[in-house]
Parts: C-alpha cells; structure tokens; sequence
C-alpha cells in the first residue's frame, strides 16, 4: 500500500488519529480518545449518553486487534467519503444562494471548480480502501502522523471560497458523518467498540480528577475554609460542578458493572490464570542473572526480557525461580511452555480460557491473539512467562500484552531488545550443584576434575550426581573408574570451557550422558525402561498422574501405588521431574534426556498401540455433542502431535484412528491446511494397509472430503465424496447409516456448487434410510431433515422447507426437553422460513422463543443470541411494514 499523499486523506487523518490509536492500544501509538472529543463532541457526549447495552453486549469479550483495525479504519475511510459528500452538498446549496440570477453562470464555474477539487480528494480516499491485509498499515500511517489545527492540516486549493468554507464547516461535518456511518450495519463492530472505548476513557479521566475533585470537596463541606477564598458565585459554580461530577462518576460506575456482569474474564482472587510449574531443587548459582532479569522487567511498563542458553543450562529453572519469588509482587501470572506453534500452545491451556471466558473458534492465530488482547485488557500488570520459546513468538510480538512484564526463555535468539544469555556455571556454583545432590565423597578435586570435564553444564552434572547417589558411590575416585570402564578418560586437569556452539556443546556432552544411563542400568530395569520410553514420546509437559495410570491402563491400587514408586524413583536419578503441591501431581521429561533415552531404548510403534489409543481417546471430540469442550480436547494436542512425529511412517491401525481424529481437532479449529495434511495421511495410511475396497476407506474419504469443502475445494471434495460414497455403497449397501451420511456429506457439497437438485435427491434419499434405519424421532433423522429444508429453501421451495422444519423441531423436542440449544437453532431455521413466506407471527414467535432458550441455556451474551434478536426485529419491521397490526403493536413496545 502506497503511503498517504499529503494533499488527501487529511479528513481521515483527523478522524483516525483518536479512535485509530484508542481502540488499538496493543498495535498503534496511544494517541487517545481526547481527539475524537475535539473533533466530534457531539458523538462523544451522545454516546456516553446513550450507551445500548443489547447491542453492544455481544462485544465485551475484546476483539482480535487484527479484525478491530480493520473494522476501524473502513469506519474512519466510510466517514471521510460521507463528510466529503456532505460537504458538496451544503456547498451547491451556498453557491445556488450566492450566485443566482445574472452570476449562475459564475456559480456554475465555481461549482465545477469546486466539484472537480473535492473529487480528487474522494478519488485519492477511495484508492486506499483498507482491508484485512492492510487494515494495520493504513491506520499505521494515519497514526504516524500529526494532527495539527484544521487551517494548517487542509490543503490549499485553487478556489479560496472552498478553502474559507471547507474550514468553517468540516468540523460539524465530520460530527454528522460519525452519525451517519456509525448507524450503518457494516460498521457496527466498530461503533460497538468505540462506545465502550468512550465511557472506559471517560472513567480514566474522572480517576484522574479524583484528587482535585477530593479537595473541592474538602473545601466547599468546610465553610471556614472558603470564606475570603471563593465568592458565593464560584462556590455555586464549583458546588454544582461537584454535583455533577458525582453523578457521572456514580452513573458510569454503574455502567462499568453492567459490562462486568455480561461479559468478561472471571479472574480467581490469586490473579493465577495457568498451572504454575514448581521448583523441585533450589536454584544454585543463578543471582546474579536473576538480579538483572528483575532490574530489566522493571525498567519501563511494557518490558518483555528474554533468557536464551542452550538445552539443560537452567534456563526454565531460572523463570521458575523467577515466578516464585517475584510473581506474587503481580496481580496477574501465567505461564505457558511453547511446544511447537506458539498459538496453539495458548489454546492448551483449559484454565486459562476458562478465567478469560474465551470459547476457541475458527482460526487459531485470531484466538491467540484475542487471548493476549484479553489479558491485556485486564487492566492491572501482569507476569506472563513463555517458557521454550521458538521462532514464531515473533510474530505475535506486538500482540504481547503491553501493560504486562513478558519473560521468554529459549535456545534461540529471538532478537528481543533485552536478551540475558545464560551460560555454564562458574566453577565454584557448579561444585555447590554437584555436593547438593551427591553426599557421599567430598572430594573437591576429584569433583572439579569431574565437572571440569561436562563442561559446567547444569543438567549433566545434576544428573551425574544424583545417580551416584542413587547407586551409593562411595568415592569421587570410583565414579571416574567407572567413566573410564565405558571409554572416556576424565582428565586429570580442570580445562576452560571452548568456544563451542550451544549445539557442538550438547554433541560433545551427549556420551557422558549416555554413560550416565549406563551406570544407572536402566536399560535392565524392564519397568523403569518402559516408563522411560514413554515420558520419552511425550511432550516435555507435565502429565498428571491419574492420566498416566488411564494411558497405561491401570485399574489396581496396587498397580498404581507401584506406579508411583517407580516415578519417583525415576524423580529422585534425575531423570525426570515432579510437579508438587498439586492434589494431582505430573511428571515430565526434559528434552535433552528425552533424545538420550531415544538413544538408548528406541521404540516400536507396535509396542505402544495401546498409549496410541489412549491419546487418541484424550482428543476425541464431536462438534455436535455439548458434553464435548474444545478447550479440553485442546490440552492434550502436544501429546498427540509428538506421537504422530514419532510415528508417522508407521504402518498400524491406531496411527490411522491418530491421524484422522487429530485432523478433525485441526479442522474444528479451522487450521484446514493442516487438517487435510493429517487426513490425508489417515487415507493413504488406510489404503496402504488394508487396500482401496476396504470399508474404513470411505469414511475417511468422507473426513478428508468435509475438509477440502472447507478449504473452498468444492471439486476435489466433490470428486471425494462420490468416491466415498460409492465405496459405501459397495460394502454396505443402499440402506446403511454409513451410506447416508456420505449421501448427506456430498449433498452440502452439491449444494455449494449450486446444484440444488442433485443436493436434494441426495438428502431425500438420505432422510429415508434414516427413516428406515432409525424412526422418525432419532436425532440424525431431524439433522437430515434440517439439511433438506436448507436446499428446498435454497430452491424456493418453503412450504416443503417448513414441513421438515417442524418435525425437526418436534424431534428434538422430543430428544432434548425445552431449553437445549438444539431446539434454539431449530426454532431459528423454522422461524426463518416463516419469514421467507411472510408469516410474520408465527416468525416472531418462534424467534422469541429461541432467544429464550439460547438466553437461559447459553446466556444473553452468547453470539447466536444477537443473530437471532436481529433476525426477531427485522421480521416485526417488516410486519409492521406490511401493515399487521400485531407486528406494529410489538414494534411500538419494542420501541423498534
């Protein structure tokens, strides 16, 4: 996008510089709403007046920045042309008045003059129409720039009467178009946003004022104090000033807990949003880093500090360290540990969508990022730590809450401004980790030759030391025999650290590690193998303990006691690390052990189909079950995900029921790129086993079909589901539910390509093999009859439409009571069809009667609720307009 030229877009730029850079604190300059009040008071003042709290409800979750921008500046573009269009307007009526009778002809060339200046404004505004890919950087660009008074910001033009006018009257202009676009449908969003923008920045101001305010008060309750000070006169004036600031401030109070009571994060007293990792041993050696990480959070409000080091240095012990000892100084504290993309890892935290009231839907960048706009909207400091950062965390880097202090960790350098390298211990630090955790020998120079030898290296040396304790080492001198029975010479000297790179360091380390494993005889423990094999294929993420024992399918009190001896076990060598203080402790594995356990103990695919169906049980998910949440099955994605990468050339059945499931969460997600990747993975997976006849084939031809119909990929899917369809047919012939639901599948298909009728022959056939198969009252039936009644209604067809819709309803009446949402979308389709054959009544009534269902069922600030209010009110507008004396009694009660 070109950058503005100076001669236009200044309309804009007056308008934008307030609302732009308020409503977008995270992603603009904070200008702040100030402007807006200078430019348009009357919008101001109207909306603080005139707050409507039904339609703005729907809002108070906070809005992805991205979609908020673009929402923004089509606001301030519509506005802009509207003023300009006005403004032509009152022009031609002034020249018509100046310029009559004998000087039309000079009011004529005036005019034309004037006309032909405007449009080139209009024409230069129109070409930079922002939209979702420039939204940022057009409002970017108006920020940037000064809003100075309105005779030095206007261009000049050839004609000085316009100049004299445009100046003298753009500023009410501008107030009328605010008016006009605001009450546009298209920008509703942006309206929304921008009342609840005002009355926030109007309750900062009034907290502002609280001192001043407290000392007028002061004054005028203690008459001594004023006498000689204020005349009666002013202390009238201030008197009421007083009384009118208490009124506002009381009333936009009350306003402030309305929105608090619609819609908003319900935040836990301790300000905890996630599951705090616990530290297991005390931090050794680390003060001084933990000094400057302090010093450079607390240097400026929005400070984000990064800890980069190599794997095993102590880089998460030290944000551990850091979150215990400092985080309780924060209102609010979260942690998230990045495994794989950075969006997706926010979303596995069930908690903390739960505290933020967030329900996942659609892309998962947009919901990272309304979750970071969320946290920043909490209003006080935060400590948020994203722990194993990756390349990808800069991406949302401007999304990161500003009024909250962010600490990363990560082996790479992300290019953050305040980057803390962690390196290897001092010698005397590493010596005090070693003796802390090996208790046997104190000898200081067998030990410094020791540690001298894993180069300083935190994880190494811990473990080192643990497992001698463990298998009571008596002597320093022992330990290094037994190095040197496995082949590596200990030297006899203590050498300074090379200047290796971090991954030349982890190479170089990696066979004493494996050593260390060795002298441990893990690998002739057949239990503890086992564990280690597993905690190897999962997540370096804690794994609570009950699930542990689900995925390794133990029923017994016994097995699991036994289980729980043999993880602490595990716990006390090292090898893996506890989480405590919980009613349901976890266990993880770091990444560094987890490559040397690979090392030693490779895993078959065969030999864990079970843990397989266990993750896959984890991520079940249907999107038609309310008993399902997605921000459950989310937390369990990592877990899935590492299996898949370790087995994903595995010939087995589960990998297949692995693949597909995970590409459904992908899809319900709406990260379809991904989705058909997986699915695609599951056919061919499936062809390859068991042949292109086999029954399972079809349905996932089925699934990958759904997927590509939501990539936009009518055709492929298209050709895929009558392949589904027909393999279905084949194995299980006309009358199966199989068949059915690939008939439905490939009719929505059919109905997106326009081909109505085939859509409908498919869906007729569909509804009775189900009819057949199930009987009129399951709830598949009412699914195919809703489908059915969608493309009859698509071909015009409403009377057969409303047949199927009202036994749709009266199935899921019978299904699921009154109030379950079901009947609320029923209620909805049916009312809308209703609509279609203007039936006005029977619409209103059947909308009202959702809207009660979603209303007690879901809650009034549930999205589906603001549809259907809208569609309830259109249907008593038209009514009304049609002359119903019903709809126009309820339009005059609605106050329509």
């Amino acid at each position: 996008m070109p950058k503005l030229p100076p001669e236009a877009g200044k309309i804009a730029l007056l308008c934008a510089s307030g609302i732009a850079a308020s409503a977008c604190p995270a992603v603009l300059p904070a200008i702040g709403v100030t402007v807006i009040r200078a430019l348009a008071p009357n919008i101001a003042s109207d909306v603080l007046i005139n707050l409507r709290y039904r339609e703005i409800r729907s809002h108070f979750k906070p809005v992805h920045p991205g979609d908020l921008n673009m929402h923004l500046a089509n606001l301030l573009h519509d506005s802009s042309l509207r003023a300009l269009d006005l403004l032509e307007s009152l022009y031609k009526e002034k020249i018509d008045k100046d310029y009559s009778g004998r000087l039309a002809r000079v009011g004529k060339e005036a005019l034309k003059i004037a006309s032909t200046r405007l449009q080139e404004i209009r024409k230069t505004l129109k070409s930079f129409a922002p939209d979702k890919k420039n939204a940022d950087k057009f409002l970017g660009q108006l920020s940037e720039q000064e809003a100075d008074p309105w005779m030095e910001v206007l261009p000049e033009t050839p004609d000085k009467p316009l100049n004299n006018f445009i100046k003298e009257h753009l500023p009410g202009l501008l107030n009328t178009a605010f008016k006009d676009a605001l009450t546009d449908p298209k920008n509703e969003r942006a309206w929304k946003q921008l009342q609840f923008l005002l009355m926030q920045d109007s309750q900062a101001q009034l907290a502002g004022q609280g001192e001043v305010l407290l000392k007028i008060q002061e004054a005028l309750e203690s008459p001594e104090k004023v006498a000689g000070i204020f005349d009666k006169t002013l202390r009238q004036s201030l008197d009421t000033l007083l009384a009118d600031t208490r009124d506002l401030k009381k009333g936009q109070q009350q306003i402030l807990e309305e929105v608090r009571k619609q819609k908003g994060p319900v935040i836990p007293e301790s300000g905890i949003l996630t599951a705090i990792p616990r530290m297991n041993d005390k931090l050794i050696g680390r003060e001084a880093t933990l000094e400057k990480l302090h010093k450079a959070l607390q240097q400026d409000d929005h400070a984000v500090c990064l800890v980069n080091g190599m794997g095993g240095i102590g880089k998460t012990s030290v944000a551990m360290e850091y979150m215990h000892r400092y985080g309780p100084a924060y209102p609010f504290r979260a942690w998230v540990t990045q495994t794989g993309d950075f969006a997706e890892s926010l979303l596995q935290h069930p908690l903390l969508l739960k505290y933020l009231n967030i329900d996942p839907q659609g892309d998962t960048a947009n919901n990272a990022r309304l979750i970071l706009g969320t946290l920043a909207g909490l209003g006080d400091s935060g400590l948020l730590v994203i722990d194993n950062a990756e390349k990808d965390v800069e991406y949302y880097r401007k999304d990161l809450p500003p009024n909250w202090k962010v600490l990363l960790t990560s082996r790479e350098d992300l290019g953050f401004r305040n980057t803390i390298p962690l390196d290897f211990l001092a010698e005397a630090d590493a010596l005090a980790l070693f003796f802390t955790h090996y208790e046997y020998d104190k000898d200081r120079e067998a030990a410094t030759r020791l540690i001298a030898e894993l180069g300083y290296h935190t994880l190494t040396i811990e473990l080192l030391a643990k497992t001698a304790q463990k298998l009571r080492i008596r002597t320093l001198e022992e330990l290094i025999a037994l190095f040197e029975e496995k082949g590596l010479k200990i030297g006899r000297k203590a050498r300074v650290r090379t200047g290796h790179s971090a991954e030349q360091e982890i190479e170089r380390l990696f066979p004493y590690l494996l050593r260390i494993f060795d002298l441990g005889d893990l690998a002739e423990d057949a239990e503890k193998a086992r564990l280690l094999q597993v905690f190897a294929l999962f997540p370096s993420l804690f794994t609570p303990f009950e699930v542990i024992t689900d995925l390794l399918e133990l029923q017994e009190v016994e097995e699991k006691d036994d289980l729980r001896d043999q993880l602490d076990q595990l716990v006390d060598s090292g090898w893996l690390l506890r989480e405590d203080g919980e009613a349901d402790d976890g266990y993880k594995m770091h990444k560094v052990i987890q490559e040397v356990v690979l090392e030693k103990l490779p895993v078959e695919a065969v030999a864990f189909s079970g843990l397989i169906t266990g993750i896959k049980n984890l991520i079940e998910y249907s999107n038609i079950d309310t008993t399902h949440l997605l921000s459950e099955k989310l937390a369990w994605l990592p877990w899935a995900e590492q299996l898949v990468e370790y087995f994903k050339n595995c010939e087995l059945d589960a990998m297949i029921a692995l693949f597909d499931r995970l590409g459904y969460l992908k899809e319900n997600l709406g990260e379809y790129q991904e989705a058909a990747a997986l699915d695609e993975k599951a056919l061919a997976l499936c062809i390859q086993i068991h042949g292109e006849d086999h029954a399972s084939v079809s349905t996932y031809q089925s699934n990958l079909g759904n997927v590509y119909r939501n990539l936009g990929d009518y055709e492929k899917a298209r050709d895929l589901l009558e392949k589904a369809l027909d393999s279905a047919l084949r194995n299980f012939g006309e009358l199966h539910p199989s068949v059915a639901i690939s008939q439905s599948n490939l009719a929505l298909v059919y109905g997106n390509l326009g081909e109505y009728e085939k859509a409908r022959d498919l869906l007729e056939k569909a509804l009775d093999s189900d009819l057949r198969s199930f009987g009129e009252l399951h709830p598949s039936v009412a699914i195919r009859q809703s489908n059915l009644a969608n493309v009859y209604g698509d071909l015009g067809d409403y009377e057969k439409a409303r047949d199927l819709l009202e036994s749709a309803l009266d199935s899921a009446l019978r299904n699921f009571g009154e109030l379950h949402p079901k009947l609320a979308i029923r209620r909805n389709n049916l009312a809308l069809v209703y609509h279609a054959l203007q039936k006005y009544q029977s619409a209103a009534h059947e909308f009202t009667l959702a809207l009660e269902i979603i209303g007690k069922s879901l809650g009034k600030d549930h999205p589906h609720f603001t549809i259907i209010e809208k569609s309830l009110h259109a249907s008593i507008q038209e009514g009304a307009e049609s002359g119903d004396a019903e709809m126009m009694k309820l339009k005059k009660e609605m106050g329509l």
